[in-house]
């Protein structure tokens, strides 16, 4: 019995040493948007961006609800997954805002990341980056 008590802390430490200590965030493909319909984004730093309201899985677009009433459109380009956890790492609660307010002034606009050396949020119209069906990841 006594054996047994001396192997468990050894036990629990071998299987918390072999776990990765952060899950390496994955990108999201456009037609999996839609499991993700009410659920919130997190930000950088793991803040709450919002409540994800409304998904375009043909465009690949995503309507964030804001908890102090903004609305913000995110291309799936800003978004990546962490299992079921969405996670936009570029953005915080004042990007939700200043898309929220270029959208009031001018709906139809979209925040896009463009990879380029430092990558990029961008709040812009089409055309945007659009993932067509036959270019989507293999699942």
């Amino acid at each position: 019995m006594r054996r047994h008590r001396q192997l468990l802390p050894l036990a629990l430490f071998v299987l918390t040493a072999t776990t990765p200590a952060l899950a390496e965030l994955q990108s999201v493909a456009a037609q999996d948007l839609s499991r993700f319909m009410g659920l919130s984004v997190r930000g950088a730093a793991n803040v709450d961006l919002g409540v994800v309201s409304s998904v375009d899985t043909n465009l690949g677009l995503i309507g964030v609800s804001g908890k102090y009433g903004q609305f913000a459109t995110l291309h799936v380009s800003v978004l990546k997954r962490d299992g079921l956890q969405l996670v936009a790492p570029a953005l915080h609660v004042g990007h939700i805002s200043e898309i929220s307010m270029h959208i009031q002034s001018r709906p139809g606009l979209v925040a896009v990341a463009r990879p380029n050396l430092t990558p990029t949020i961008t709040v812009e119209e089409r055309p945007y980056i659009e993932q067509t069906k036959d270019q989507l990841p293999p699942q």
